[in-house]
């Protein structure tokens, strides 16, 4: 099973042949942690088949040994996808990494997909079930979630959880493009669908686009216990980024989200793009006076051309955004 330059190793003749489920795993340099999240999957307590789909990223630590030594051992469930970082195709995409994703989902079978990169890990082995069993007797739903803990690592004591306000039971892709509500990549089972990654090709990540195109075929349901860790720490791709830059990035994500919606979402995602600048604007609060003056502006000029914002909220924005 060879595309181009990247290769995948598993034992074809050991596969479980048609999983329910698979588990979706991004992974670079995370040879502190990869076996964790791992094990963390296979101890998942389900009566259905499922699969591991692992991409890895070319890493340089021992991740991609890790992996390989995973899929030997449990070669009825992993799949490791092994990534050539000098891959021309990667220059598609604005964040090379984006390429790791795209073709991760693509070589995922399962009707769900659960999603965990590789330095998180889960906390409950009745997550799959729980979710599963959820998402099959509601056609309705597209996403099934949960409540995720923050820890720097597995012996340390929990710093917060994720969503830090996490007051409702469904949610939908206006609440995440308004930029309202979120949850964590690692809570998530999906109903697979397809991702239209050459739209999302400028994306600054993965697990937006995912989320959103889900989103906008069916609803989500969140519960309110946690059955997850973040773990944060100064590799991580997002924790790893000076506030100001994951502000940016996030205007840039939500900028392309106005673009790439259908119409129907885009007054939710064009709010959106408005909260993401005037979070950028507070991330700038020590920046040159110029620089917070051109995002002042940009940012009233998006306050203004909104659409579907009452004048009261409109003003509400006005306000915020030239008293950051």
């Amino acid at each position: 099973m060879a595309d181009a330059r990247d290769t995948e190793f598993c034992d074809v003749q050991r596969l479980v042949r048609e999983p329910l489920l698979s588990v979706y795993v991004v992974t670079y340099r995370h040879a502190p942690f990869v076996a964790r999240a791992l094990d963390s999957i296979l101890a998942q307590r389900v009566a259905f088949p499922f699969e591991l789909c692992v991409g890895e990223d070319g890493s340089d630590d021992g991740t991609r040994e890790i992996c390989l030594d995973y899929a030997r051992r449990h070669p009825e469930h992993v799949r490791v996808l092994l990534r050539d970082r000098a891959d021309p195709r990667r220059a598609a995409y604005a964040a090379p990494f984006l390429h790791n994703s795209a073709e991760t989902w693509r070589a995922c079978r399962g009707r769900y997909v659960a999603l965990l990169e590789g330095d998180d890990w889960w906390t409950d082995d009745t997550k799959l079930a729980r979710q599963v069993a959820l998402l099959e007797s509601r056609p309705d739903l597209a996403v099934s979630a949960h409540l995720t803990e923050l820890r720097a690592d597995e012996a340390a004591a929990p710093s917060g959880v994720f969503p830090p306000r996490a007051d409702r039971g469904a949610f939908t892709a206006a609440d995440v493009l308004r930029g309202t509500f979120h949850v964590h990549t690692s809570s998530m089972v999906l109903r697979r669908t397809e991702i239209p990654w050459e739209a999302y090709a400028s994306a600054p990540y993965g697990d937006l686009p995912i989320l959103v195109t889900h989103l906008l075929r069916g609803g989500g349901h969140f519960d309110p216990d946690v059955r997850s860790v973040y773990r944060v720490h100064a590799g991580g791709v997002h924790t790893s980024l000076a506030r100001a830059e994951q502000a940016r990035r996030d205007v840039r994500m939500r900028d392309l989200f106005a673009q790439v919606v259908p119409a129907s979402a885009r007054d939710a995602a064009c709010e959106g793009a408005v909260r993401a600048r005037l979070a950028l604007l507070e991330a700038l609060r020590d920046a040159p006076a110029d620089e917070r003056a051109a995002c002042r502006r940009e940012t009233l000029d998006a306050i203004g051309a909104l659409r579907g914002v009452g004048a009261l909220a409109r003003a509400r924005l006005m306000l915020r955004a030239r008293l950051a």
